[in-house]
C-alpha cells in the first residue's frame, strides 16, 4: 500500500508539509493540494498524528520503498520505464526521452 502514486508526489509532499485542518467535526491531516490523509477526534491527536501516526509511519516506509530498501510484504519498486523501449521515465506518465528519435517504437 503506498500513499501517494508515485516517487515525485511522495517527495511533494513531506508530514512536515501537511497541515491540520478541522473538517466537520473531526480534525485531518491534509496536503498541500487538499488532499485528507486521515482524520482524529481531536486537534492534539491530528497534531500527534502528523510526526507518528498511521500515514507518517506510512509516509516513512514509502520513502524506503523509494530508496530501493526491502519493506516487508512489498514488492520492490521498480521506476517508471517507457512501455515501447524501455528507457528510464521521470515519473509515471512522463513523455519518453526517446520519442523525438527516429527509432523510437
Amino acid at each position: 500500500m503506498a500513499l501517494f502514486a508515485s516517487r515525485s508526489l511522495h517527495e511533494n509532499n513531506p508530514p512536515s508539509d501537511w497541515s491540520v485542518e478541522k473538517i466537520g467535526s473531526r480534525w485531518a491531516l491534509v496536503t498541500a493540494d487538499g488532499t485528507e490523509l486521515e482524520s482524529f477526534r481531536t486537534k492534539r491527536a491530528a497534531l500527534e498524528g502528523q510526526k507518528d501516526g498511521f500515514c507518517a509511519r506510512l509516509y516513512a516506509k514509502e520513502a524506503r520503498w523509494y530508496a530501493g530498501e526491502d519493506v516487508d510484504g512489498w514488492k520492490p519498486y521498480e521506476p517508471p520505464t517507457c512501455p515501447e523501449c524501455d528507457a528510464p521515465l521521470s515519473h509515471e506518465g512522463a513523455t519518453c526521452p526517446n520519442q523525438r528519435l527516429s527509432a523510437h517504437p
